[in-house]
């Protein structure tokens, strides 16, 4: 008789015996194959630390985790340059900064003097240059190039004019029938409506113009203006004026213009300058373009300012440099800034 085929179960136990069973509340525990337990057939493991390209890294980072790093603001580093040189660093960036803004404004602006907005600071660079030498004819912000220009196309289309106290003004047919405060006033309206407001009469006289400008401070601006400490720190654009002295036979209350070019040492003549000017006149100044024997109006010309020794405006000459003599009379400078 053929003896019985063990079962696959039969089979297995016989083949893989159970572990011995562990007694209740004992503390042993069956002991457990571990593969590769001996450490010198254990695959070696390669770190960060151990790997001297990866010295200093620290942990592994995802690629993922590196995109945002590198877009994370970093910590300032502390500077390594002189404080001289970042000195001269930010002036030369803030040059360039104003002179981009006056290109933009259609400003050319001298690569030795840039005006704008570190302006008072250029103004008093201006102002230690001109001492030695004369200004440029550039203007010192855009409002004072505004004024130029709108003087510059009254010159090319005025067709008749001439000096009025009764105001004509009719731009289109080129007719400018004024007096120097009318056209002062008007030229106000156009490019600095908040220095016209300061001029609170509706028809503003020359006598206001000095007033307004020798109450506006030195530094910064009030209503639109500012006022000029010296005449080396004047420039084309800015505004001249003075009061009648009390015994000077005249009914006017004084003058009032605007400057063209930059003021310019008056040869032999000590603490003098002469300085070209746009006004409105019924006599003409020195290398005027005016007819002398015609009725005044708008025009330009040459005219005489002397100074103290602080370079502050105390006289003027009404025919520049043939002017035989001057007119003692405080003159006041002012800047329109709105």
């Amino acid at each position: 008789m053929v003896a019985p085929i063990a079962s696959a179960t039969a089979v297995n136990r016989r083949a893989f015996p159970r572990a011995p069973a562990v007694p209740t509340g004992s503390d042993e525990r069956p002991e457990r194959t571990v593969r590769n337990n001996d450490p010198q057939k254990r695959p070696a493991k390669t770190t960060r630390k151990d790997d001297p390209q990866e010295q200093g890294r620290g942990p592994a980072r995802s690629a993922k985790t590196e995109r945002w790093r590198a877009l994370a603001p970093r910590a300032p580093q502390p500077s390594t340059v002189h404080p001289q040189e970042m000195q001269t660093r930010r002036e030369r960036h803030a040059h360039l900064r104003t002179a981009l803004i006056l290109a933009l404004a259609g400003i050319v602006v001298s690569p030795r003097v840039a005006t704008a907005s570190a302006e008072e600071r250029d103004e008093a660079n201006i102002s230690a240059t001109a001492k030695s030498s004369p200004l440029p004819s550039t203007p010192a912000n855009h409002r004072a190039a505004r004024v130029l220009k709108l003087l510059e196309r009254i010159e090319h289309t005025v067709k008749d004019t001439r000096y009025e106290h009764r105001t004509t003004i009719r731009s289109r047919e080129g007719i400018y029938y004024w007096d120097c405060s009318a056209m002062a006033a008007y030229i106000l309206a156009k490019v600095a409506p908040e220095a016209r407001k300061a001029l609170t009469r509706e028809r503003p006289v020359a006598r206001d113009f000095y007033q307004v400008i020798r109450q506006a401070p030195t530094r910064g601006a009030r209503e639109g203006w500012r006022q000029l400490r010296r005449i080396t720190d004047v420039r084309p654009g800015d505004v001249f004026a003075w009061k009648r002295p009390k015994d000077f036979p005249s009914k006017s209350t004084g003058h009032v213009g605007f400057v063209l070019e930059a003021p310019i040492p008056a040869p032999g003549k000590k603490n003098a300058y002469l300085v070209r000017i746009a006004d409105a006149t019924s006599l003409p100044h020195g290398d005027d373009t005016r007819d002398p024997k015609g009725e005044g109006g708008f025009g330009h010309g040459t005219i005489l300012f002397t100074t103290d020794g602080d370079g502050h405006g105390t006289a003027y000459g009404w025919f520049g440099e043939r002017s035989r003599g001057v007119i003692e009379t405080p003159i006041a400078f002012g800047r329109l800034i709105r």
